[in-house]
């Protein structure tokens, strides 16, 4: 595993945020924490045609909810401030947050921004090895369902 570290997650995220023609990210097994996310996030912002992000293999679950990897995550549908008719990654599909330690506090947390993100075409989620039951995985279908 490498650690990109937080240092690293702000120069990635100034380099995505540089290239607007990205389909798929692949940042697996880097070591990424909720703090480092935030600052990929922000680069994938300008990547409109984003299509799969691969998170997985990271530390997105690790540690305590001070504030919402996935509200950071689901903030590339917002609308633009400055263009409200531009919606940052609005072809994204897939999203790979497998092995992340992730609990079912993570996905009620997730499918609550799911919700709120009415502009998404997310199809896939893959969640595969976290820490989740029944309960977790039947409140994100729910809000991916409300989606629909």
């Amino acid at each position: 595993m490498y650690r990109i570290g937080i240092k690293g997650s702000v120069i990635l995220g100034q380099l995505l945020a540089r290239n607007h023609l990205l389909q798929f990210v692949n940042l697996a097994d880097n070591g990424l924490s909720q703090e480092s996310l935030f600052y990929i996030v922000e680069g994938l912002k300008y990547n409109p045609e984003l299509i799969s992000l691969n998170l997985s293999q990271n530390d997105l679950g690790a540690g305590s909810l001070s504030y919402s990897p996935f509200g950071t995550l689901l903030g590339i549908f917002e609308p633009s401030r400055d263009n409200p008719e531009f919606i940052s990654c609005k072809s994204l599909e897939e999203i790979v947050i497998s092995s992340n330690q992730l609990t079912n506090k993570h996905i009620e947390d997730l499918a609550y921004w799911i919700k709120q993100s009415a502009k998404n075409k997310i199809k896939r989620i893959d969640l595969a090895n976290n820490k989740l039951s029944v309960k977790g995985v039947l409140v994100l279908f729910q809000a991916l369902r409300a989606n629909l």
